[in-house]
């Protein structure tokens, strides 16, 4: 329906570079990489300072020496207004075209001042996500087994990391006929809130943390599922697929007995540069600093301890270069935990036409394989306080 719509807009007026720019996120999602990259392509001959469509149109494919946007990009930062927020998108951009260029110092400067700009703009306290860590291992909803409201689907939340694989493995189980792919839904964050009357910044902050201690679980699962089961659109599974519920996971335990989580693990380094070189909107604000993104992770892998020790056997944990040079072993064990029969055909990923709308929505129309290289590597001198924080902490 949207696709129509905008579609029917352009026709009243071809030139509308919004229209244009947000057609091409519409076909990038649905997998249609070509038509993307031609409505990008054609927002920026309408509007050449349209940094958003540069940003995007970098990321459809791998660029080499005869096909690349450098020199482009190259005269939109020139003209970028600085503190305006197009430099930020086009400095990732360039980051990403000269890594695939191999022109590594040249990527890592561009890189260098995207994070630093996007850092400027953002309010983001290392203290301030301490707290809210602690206070997660220390908040804890009243069980009440007898009145816990008998489910008719068994959600699956996969969580993790961003950039540690949660995308990959959704699709996985997206291609199952039993299950329901739900997307990136922050359904059980918006009980939350509405159980405890609060609001709050992200899935959950401090705030609503402590008002959430000792509520009925009973409650948060009622108003889960009267505003979620219709999503599994009569399946008997339902995926939630948004990676930091890792946070909420101890509140999803005690209220969705039934829950099953599928926790992504990945390399320390390569998940610290994976969220580094990505531009997010507000999602990962810990993401642009070497420094606070060590100390995030530190604090998430911590946590995901917790939850293994306080729900022993509830929690699987998927190796992410296994699930790429083994898909079917993973698929299988990832299938049984769920109690799932094992469907070879769910590892087809690359003929899905199921909507994508994440950092890897051009990377996973591809077919399964394992990454040659830790892209972060070229990276390493540039790195070491990042390597020197995670390897403190006994992680690398």
């Amino acid at each position: 329906m949207a696709l129509e719509c905008v579609t029917l807009a352009l026709a009243r007026d071809p030139k509308h570079a919004p229209a244009l720019y947000f057609r091409g996120n519409l076909r990038l999602f649905a997998g249609d990489l070509d038509a993307a990259d031609h409505d990008y392509e054609a927002c920026l001959r309408v509007s050449p300072g349209y940094a958003q469509a540069a940003w995007m149109q970098s990321s459809l494919r791998t660029q080499t020496v005869e096909k690349n946007h450098v020199a482009r990009l190259q005269k939109q930062l020139r003209n970028a207004q600085v503190g305006m927020g197009g430099e930020i998108y086009l400095s990732f951009a360039m980051f990403k075209e000269l890594h695939d260029l191999q022109r590594y110092d040249e990527a890592w400067t561009a890189l260098t001042y995207g994070c630093r700009a996007k850092r400027a703009r953002l309010n983001y306290s290392m203290a301030a996500s301490a707290s809210l860590f602690d206070a997660l291992q220390n908040s804890r909803l009243q069980p009440n087994a007898s009145t816990l409201p008998q489910a008719s689907v068994t959600p699956i939340f996969i969580v993790g990391m961003h950039r540690s694989g949660t995308t990959l493995l959704e699709q996985i189980l997206a291609g199952h006929s039993a299950v329901t792919d739900g997307g990136e839904s922050y359904g059980f964050s918006v009980s939350m809130r509405r159980i405890a009357n609060q609001s709050a910044g992200g899935v959950v902050d401090r705030v609503l943390a402590e008002k959430l201690n000792d509520q009925d679980a009973a409650l948060l699962a009622q108003d889960y599922w009267q505003n979620n089961t219709e999503r599994a659109q009569g399946r008997p599974y339902l995926t939630e697929k948004l990676p930091s519920n890792f946070l909420n996971l101890g509140y999803i335990a005690d209220a969705l007995p039934n829950a099953r989580f599928l926790h992504l693990v990945r390399d320390p380094m390569e998940t610290c540069f994976s969220n580094l070189r990505v531009l997010f909107s507000d999602a990962a604000p810990y993401s642009y600093d070497q420094a606070e993104m060590a100390d995030y992770f530190i604090r998430y892998h911590r946590l995901m301890r917790h939850w293994h020790a306080r729900y022993p056997g509830r929690i699987l944990d998927v190796d992410f270069r296994a699930l790429t040079t083994d898909t079917e072993t993973v698929a299988r064990e990832v299938m049984a935990f769920c109690g799932l029969p094992f469907e070879a055909t769910a590892g087809d990923i690359g003929e899905r036409r199921s909507s994508v709308a994440t950092a890897s929505a051009a990377q996973i129309r591809q077919p399964i394989e394992a990454p040659k290289a830790s892209a972060w590597l070229p990276y390493a001198d540039h790195l070491k306080a990042l390597q020197a924080r995670l390897a403190e902490a006994g992680l690398v």
